[in-house]
């Protein structure tokens, strides 16, 4: 049953990511790769996003009494984040980087909180696909918001979270271009650390 569960998650994740992909391509009109600049994009989502996640749980739940969300596939930390929270934040990471590029050739001199701002109402239609395709795979969502604004699969009270949080991996890509091999394995490294032993 645990390996039935497991291939499932695989396939249902291989062909979230294979739709993405083929839609980046599409928005960049040619086949994209990964690189090295991906592998920066990828680990700065995966550290900020985590760490955000729990970061943006705990004010939000210190606050207002309860979580904003909480994860139903593989929580951890009071099911703020998820072990699976790292491959969403990688594909989410990825994907960045490859739209950037898209949007870079198209129009040169994007300011960043404009970046930052399309990521964010962006990364609410990924989200809600994402969420989407996981009930209609497994009968329940990654994620479960507890506001009801856009039926528990999302809110608009993470804009400004998703803001934040592209602002920041922006910046943070822009920052350690100079050494990426450092900065991918310090992310690596921190994540890991974070989800599976702290």
């Amino acid at each position: 049953m645990l390996a039935t569960s497991f291939l499932n998650v695989v396939v249902v994740t291989l062909g979230t990511a294979a739709i993405v992909y083929l839609l980046d391509c599409w928005y960049a009109k040619q086949w994209l790769k990964i690189n090295k600049p991906a592998v920066i994009y990828i680990s700065a989502a995966v550290l900020i996003g985590v760490f955000g996640e729990v970061f943006v749980e705990t004010i939000y739940n210190a606050l207002f009494g309860k979580p904003l969300w909480y994860y139903q596939h593989l929580p951890v930390h009071n099911a703020y984040t998820s072990m699976y929270s790292i491959v969403l934040w990688a594909m989410y990471g990825l994907h960045i980087y490859w739209v950037q590029i898209a949007l870079d050739k198209k129009h040169p001199g994007l300011k960043r909180w404009k970046l930052a701002s399309i990521f964010a109402i962006e990364s609410l239609l990924l989200e809600t696909f994402a969420n989407l395709v996981w009930l209609w795979a497994f009968g329940k969502l990654i994620y479960f918001y507890t506001p009801p604004d856009l039926w528990h699969v999302t809110t608009v009270q993470n804009i400004p979270c998703y803001f934040a949080a592209s602002w920041a991996m922006i910046g943070a890509v822009r920052r350690f271009k100079h050494d990426p091999r450092f900065f991918a394995l310090m992310s690596a490294l921190i994540v890991l650390v974070f989800i599976f032993f702290v």
